[in-house]
Parts: structure tokens; sequence; C-alpha cells
């Protein structure tokens, strides 16, 4: 009975997650590139680039802690900067500090550890997501980045190809009578018929304001959810994948198993539960409960602050879709990243629970 319990919570756990991963990934795939077609891509850019190197990377990782989305839905928005071209270590703080800076981590730690602890943990984690941005930037890892399928037409921010389609019948003199019915000469240069597909610019006569708005309106719309679509099919197997894995460690690995491996007792607790953070894929809706068991249980602070910021910052679903953009040296950094900034503040926690600094 007991396999089959967990048979059926592995089930469960794994229809849920992959239909709350494929709705979140669709859905902020959409919303990145409507933005994307309303505001340029030199907006974005400026906004990130103008500014000295550590400032513009410091902007990245402010970016992400503001974003309060899971792992996994930060790679739909990190997809849309990297193709927006925003510098490499602006995309790669984001990338480090969304999961890990998450407001609701954040609130979590406030209100199990108090203020103190709160600041030293958003301090390192900030100050590692910035340095580590820094760092792969300089050291050129953005050739590691496939590249990324944007669908027709994604960013151009172009109108409907075929033009206004008020009219069935072009003319290459005649034009700006798609609206009304009476057709206006015009010079020879004039655009073969209704031509609404450039962007809104004075055509005599052609489609009044509203006509041209609701056709632009409609096409951004339709792009920005093609471009969705396309960046959904190139990565639904690897979410498929880490969506199996980890309803297979969340049913079938218990969790004393998990506090006898890395409880207080145990020197190399800390590097274990970040590790062991990883296949865990704790989501932030479940860090609060998961947390709260594993300390009324005996599992060290260190331990368990290491096991959060693994689980959080390299779930098993997120680091299977960056497979899907990075190549394995982009993938192997990132991990090695989040797993050192799992054991350095573990580290400090337990150094801090020793001097009691913190409960």
């Amino acid at each position: 009975m007991t396999a089959i319990n967990n048979l059926l919570t592995t089930g469960h756990f794994f229809i849920v997650i992959a239909a709350e991963l494929v709705l979140l990934f669709i859905g902020i795939s959409f919303l990145v590139g409507l933005i994307q077609e309303y505001v340029p891509e030199e907006k974005i850019r400026r906004a990130l680039t103008t500014r000295h190197t550590v400032t513009g990377t410091a902007l990245g990782a402010v970016f992400g802690a503001l974003t309060p989305f899971c792992s996994c839905s930060t790679i739909p928005i990190l997809m849309g900067l990297i193709r927006s071209k925003v510098p490499f270590g602006a995309c790669m703080a984001f990338l480090f500090a969304s999961p890990l800076l998450n407001p609701i981590i954040i609130f979590m730690i406030l209100a199990f550890f108090g203020l103190v602890p709160t600041l030293i943990y958003f301090t390192m984690t900030f100050c590692i997501a910035v340095f580590s941005g820094i760092v792969l930037e300089r050291r050129k890892f953005l050739r590691y980045v496939k590249p990324i399928g944007t669908g027709k037409g994604q960013g151009t921010g172009s109108p409907l190809s075929s033009g206004c389609s008020c009219t069935n019948a072009p003319t290459p003199v005649v034009s700006s009578s798609c609206c009304s019915g009476s057709p206006i000469a015009q010079p020879e240069p004039a655009s073969s018929g209704c031509s609404c597909n450039a962007a809104p610019a004075p055509v005599s006569g052609c489609c009044s304001k509203d006509i041209d708005s609701a056709s632009l309106h409609r096409s951004h719309i339709y792009s920005a959810l093609h471009s969705a679509l396309a960046l959904f099919r190139q990565v639904l197997p690897y979410l498929i994948l880490g969506a199996a894995i980890g309803a297979f460690i969340y049913g079938f690995i218990p969790e004393d198993l998990i506090v006898a491996l890395a409880g207080p007792g145990n020197p190399l607790a800390i590097p274990f539960a970040a590790i062991i953070g990883i296949p865990m894929y704790i989501r932030a809706e479940t860090i609060i409960p998961i947390s709260a068991v594993l300390l009324t249980k005996g599992m060290g602070i260190g331990a368990v602050m290491a096991l959060i910021i693994g689980g959080a910052g390299a779930s098993i679903p997120e680091v299977t879709l960056l497979a899907s953009l990075f190549e394995k040296k982009l993938v192997a950094a990132f991990v090695a990243t989040i797993l050192g900034v799992a054991i350095l503040t573990g580290g400090l926690f337990q150094i801090l629970q020793v001097t009691g600094m913190v409960a």
C-alpha cells in the first residue's frame, strides 16, 4: 500500500507541477513577448547598458529580486532579456537573484530567523549574484548560449504583413480608398494598394487611425503568442523531464532520510543539503512548511538554509529548462554558483547559530 500511495502521490505531483509549469511558461512567455512588442529593445538595453558594468549588473539583480516568480518562471524572462541583447552579466545576475531573492523567500526568512539574518542573507545572495554575473560576462560565457528560436516576426513589432486588408483590389496608382468609397489619385511612387503594414505614418486617406491602431494591436498580440508557443515547443521535452524527475523525488524520497543524512551531527550536512536541495524541487510556496518540519526534526539551521537555497535556486526543472538554452559549461557554471551560495550562506548561518546570533 505504501508503494501505491507513493505512486499516487508522485503521479498527482507530476500532473499538478507539469500543468503549472506549462501555464506559467506560456503565460509569462506571452507577457514578455507582448512587452517586447510595445517596448523597444533599445529602451530595455539602455536601462541596463548606459551605466558602469557593476551598476548595470546590479540592476539586473534588482530586477530579479523584484520578480515574484518561481525558478522555472524566470526562464522565459531570461530568454527575452538575452534576445533583447541585454548585457550577459545583467542577464545572469537576474537569473541568480530571481529565485533566491524571491519576495516570498525573503519574508519567510524574516519570519523564521529575524531581521539580522534576513539582511545577511539578502546581502550575501545579492552580492554573489552581481559578482557571478560580472565574472561570467568577462569570461565570455555568452558564447555558451544556444541560438534562441523566436518565431516569425518576434520582436519586430510589425503589423500584419498582408497590409490593411480593407480592400480587395489593390492598384499601384489608386490608394486610400479602402475605408471610403471614393478613390484618391496618388503619384506613381505611392505604395501598392492600401499599405497599412508600415509603421503608423500619415498616408493620405488610407484607413482611419482607429483601424490602424486595432490592426497594430492585433499584430502585436499575434506575434507575442506565436513567439510564446515557439519557445514552449522548444523547451517542452525538458520541462516534462524535469517535472517527472522532481515528482519521483517528491514521492519516493522520505524527508526522514534527508534529515538523517543532513543533520547537525554530520560535518558534511551543509554541502550535502545544498546538493540534495536541487532534485527536491522546493518551490517558494512549499518552503515554509518544509523548513518548519525539518527544523523541528533537528536539522541544523545552516543545512536548512543550504537546502532552501539549493532547491529554490537550481531546481531540476529549472536546470533542465536551462539545458535547452545553455550549453553544458554554462549550465555547470550556474549550478556551481548556486551550490556555492548555498554552502557559504549555510555555513555563515551555522556560525551565527553557534555564536547565539541566530536561534
